[in-house]
């Protein structure tokens, strides 16, 4: 028998296509996204506007109304969200029927660590399968916070995908319609200005984000707020603490995209490693061993300075969770007033600024920039690890300030390490601090 969607042949007693899951006697129905032309189903690319080619039933009239009724932020033209989509991204021609469960649980179960895949959207991901790992760091790791321990035991009971680098200017300005970051222009030599990563934008900012990108991409969005799931809803993103966008919960068995929890951020930043950092090295001021994996402040005198100026890095954290003003340009903040009572010297290795996602080295798997560069928000609320074994935890089920990961270019490589810890109010916009997302 021949499949009509794929032209793939297999044995007469199947009753679905082994290759692309369509039922028998299912006759083809692509068409391009862009200028909805009937196409192939070998088609990659389409022969009347050169558009890759993207799985849409009905991509026309009715899918063109529902692009104008979503307003501008839909650059996704006449692509109508597809619900018997598959259940990872896809990367060329998609055919529209949904395969059995059996098998697309076999194909998560198959997914190999680090495999790449690009969204609707062409955003890169990498597949970050189920298992476990010690969370926080040891006692004797150098550099180590006491926010840090007690390291234990943690299960990610679910495979995810994750953006592969901290979500772009470019990206962030085709999903939002704008671009708030600090680093707008004039990008060190030889990189992208685009692809710098976006910063300069709030918790709040980012929830809104994921939703919205989730709309885009024909996906169910994750987060609802007083009972919708449309940012239009919402109204806009908040300058200060608010409880109703605190509140925000996450929609069961949904499939968009979202803000990655501290325990998914640290799981997939380790990528199997139990060292201070993803290559092995296990010094924050060995800059010879972690240069090559990312961009921050290297001078390892910056905490002496800090101390000897009477509020050190602590007291800034404290400050700017109270007043979101954070570290740009890198200072230190007296806590019993905004005096700034020390500059700190211009940073080694980022140039005290941003610098294009994915120019330093990946960790194992394939993840760029999860040791500096820009700083990330985590869904959870900061507060102290429990002592015994967790599986999926999410956070403090109370406070005023959301994590942050990763680093960035205004903080020594100590604050870089795959366990370092931070936090921020909501509502928190600094030239620092970005974001990355991820899917089920």
């Amino acid at each position: 028998m021949k499949c009509e969607k794929c032209s793939n042949e297999f044995a007469d007693e199947f009753r679905f296509c082994p290759m692309c899951g369509a039922k028998c006697g299912e006759k083809s129905d692509l068409r391009c996204f862009s200028c909805n032309a009937e196409i192939q189903s070998d088609t990659r690319f389409c022969g009347k506007c050169g558009a890759k080619v993207e799985a849409a039933p009905g991509a026309g009239g009715e899918a063109a109304e529902q692009g104008e009724t979503r307003g501008k932020r839909s650059v996704l033209h006449n692509l109508k969200p597809d619900p018997k989509k598959e259940d990872s991204p896809s990367e060329g021609a998609k055919a529209p029927g949904k395969p059995p469960p059996q098998a697309k649980q076999a194909e998560k179960q198959n997914r190999q660590a680090g495999e790449t895949a690009e969204s609707k959207s062409g955003i890169k991901t990498a597949w970050i399968p189920p298992g476990a790992f010690l969370m926080g760091s040891p006692q004797a790791e150098k550099g180590r916070s006491d926010d840090e321990g007690p390291q234990r035991r943690v299960t990610i009971s679910s495979g995810f995908w994750i953006c592969a680098c901290p979500v772009t200017q470019e990206e962030w300005s085709r999903i939002m319609l704008g671009n708030p970051s600090e680093f707008n222009a004039n990008p060190a030599e030889g990189e992208a200005q685009g692809r710098r990563p976006v910063e300069n934008v709030s918790w709040y900012d980012a929830i809104e984000c994921a939703n919205r990108l989730s709309i885009m991409e024909g996906l169910s969005p994750a987060y609802r707020i007083d009972g919708s799931t449309n940012p239009d809803d919402w109204g806009t993103a908040p300058a200060g603490q608010d409880k109703k966008w605190d509140a925000a919960e996450i929609v069961e068995g949904s499939d968009g995209w979202r803000l990655p929890t501290e325990a998914q951020w640290e799981y997939a930043a380790r990528a199997g490693t139990v060292t201070a950092f993803s290559n092995g090295a296990t010094d924050w001021e060995d800059n010879a061993s972690i240069e090559s994996i990312g961009w921050f402040e290297t001078d390892s005198e910056r905490m002496m300075r800090e101390a000897s100026a009477g509020g050190g890095f602590f007291g800034a954290r404290t400050h700017e969770a109270r007043t979101g003003r954070g570290m740009f340009p890198p200072e230190v903040y007296d806590d019993d007033d905004d005096e700034v009572v020390e500059e700190i010297l211009e940073p080694v290795n980022s140039g005290n600024m941003t610098h294009e996602a994915g120019k330093k080295q990946a960790n194992p798997w394939g993840l760029y920039d999860m040791h500096g560069n820009v700083w990330e928000w985590c869904w959870d609320r900061y507060g102290e690890y429990p002592a015994q074994a967790q599986a999926d935890p999410a956070g403090a089920s109370s406070g005023d300030v959301r994590v942050n990961r990763g680093g960035g270019w205004s903080h020594p490589a100590r604050f870089a390490r795959s366990a370092s810890r931070y936090g921020h109010a909501p509502f928190t916009r600094i030239a620092n601090l970005g974001l990355r997302l991820v899917r089920p």
